[in-house]
């Protein structure tokens, strides 16, 4: 009985503070006093755990730099953290109507956000996550993050044009917002417009020329274009400026290192041993990228066009039980081309019997579709592998023009 009386007499101590403060709060300029009591009264409500299940005043809260804790779990958000904790956390704080148009703004922000992290491949919740950052943008228009957000949500979602309307109206407001020139950039390139997208890229680049990000988008509409050595040097800006904190953004859609594009431009410009060099150096920074069967297919091409076709080869080999079923028989073949070249015909041969004999009925048909197009007419479309295929494609292998194309094809 004695400590919940304790108990008991503490929360109304606590509580008569707390009310001498919420009396005092218009006059917090008046002296220290006020702050004082203020700051003694938190201390107090935080050792009796929670006296008032209603947060502070906002007035008192900004006053005396007290962090909003659901706002806090909201907006600064950890690595490990579960997406749901983080939108339950922001639909609280921004139920409670509390803070300002700014923090409100960031609340629908990340829940924007957290609903579309905890939804991976799926498309059905960017209509839920636009309208939210759309309220983002009525709350506090001046807010630059929600008009991003959206673009580039919209931009990779089959409605470029649209994006693009979003970052005009955050030019408007903010002119020199080089995000958004970078926003533009991207959503012309998926809506094909190549031309207007490197000139957004431009914009970007001129606005903010030692922003890595700005460069990489850049160099990637040049590289595009087949201007490669326009590519070049904003690929090493954006590889000078990369910083790992600022490269990785809340966008959900991420771009790749720097380094694996200046790579690939070194390799279109037939400087194969830099090029190499450059991408191992990827790799050897960031060793959980050597896994990624992706990155395995790009150092197999760098080893190609260098000529050393057997590391090519044998790069393919390891990747194949890495690769994702929908994808291995692309891996395979390339090997199998690789070892038509190095002479080792009877190999290829049991490395495309062992592939036709565990694929799926869409690569059967890709390759009869190739075969036939490409002078093999007796092949027949038909989804199943028969000898007929089997002959084609070996015979297909063996001539540099045809194995030339299935591997562009693939």
């Amino acid at each position: 009985m004695g400590a919940v009386w304790r108990n008991q007499l503490g929360r109304l101590v606590c509580g008569a503070m707390f009310s001498l403060c919420v009396g005092l709060t218009p006059g917090l300029a008046a002296g220290p006093s006020t702050l004082d009591i203020c700051k003694t009264a938190m201390s107090c409500i935080h050792t009796q755990a929670r006296y008032s299940t209603a947060a502070p005043p906002i007035s008192l809260r900004v006053a005396l730099n007290i962090p909003d804790r659901n706002l806090a779990t909201c907006t600064h958000i950890a690595n490990s953290r579960p997406y749901s904790e983080v939108a339950a956390a922001c639909e609280a704080f921004l139920a409670a109507g509390n803070g300002t148009a700014r923090e409100r703004a960031e609340a629908n922000l990340m829940l924007g956000f957290a609903i579309g992290w905890s939804k991976p491949g799926t498309s059905a919740w960017n209509v839920e996550a636009v309208a939210i950052w759309n309220k983002a943008i009525a709350i506090d228009p001046d807010f630059a993050e929600p008009y991003l957000a959206i673009g580039n949500i919209l931009a990779i979602s089959a409605d470029p044009m649209t994006a693009l309307i979003y970052f005009e109206r955050l030019l408007a407001i903010h002119p020199d917002e080089w995000r958004a020139h970078t926003g533009q950039a991207k959503a012309l390139r998926y809506a094909k417009k190549h031309w207007r997208a490197k000139e957004a890229a431009k914009k970007a680049v001129k606005l903010a020329p030692h922003e890595a990000k700005a460069n990489y988008v850049l160099a990637e509409m040049y590289f595009l274009l087949g201007e490669w050595q326009m590519a070049l040097p904003h690929y090493e800006s954006a590889v000078a400026n990369y910083n790992e904190q600022t490269w990785r953004t809340r966008d959900l859609e991420q771009e790749n290192h720097p380094l694996r594009g200046l790579a690939k431009t070194y390799a279109k410009l037939g400087r194969h041993e830099e090029a190499l060099a450059t991408f191992d150096g990827f790799l050897s920074a960031y060793p959980h990228e050597a896994t990624d069967p992706s990155n395995l297919l790009q150092r197999a091409d760098l080893l190609e066009a260098a000529g050393r076709l057997a590391e090519a080869a044998a790069v393919l080999e390891q990747t194949l039980p890495l690769a994702d079923a929908s994808i291995k028989s692309d891996y395979a073949i390339k090997r199998a081309i690789l070892l038509v070249k190095l002479g080792h015909a009877e190999k290829a041969s049991k490395a495309i019997d062992e592939l036709l004999e565990h694929d799926t009925p869409h690569m059967a048909l890709v390759l009869q579709v190739f075969l036939k197009n490409h002078g093999f007419k007796y092949v027949r479309v038909s989804g199943v592998v028969d000898s007929a295929t089997r002959s084609a494609l070996q015979e297909c292998l063996s001539i540099e023009d045809c194995s030339g194309l299935l591997s562009e094809r693939i």
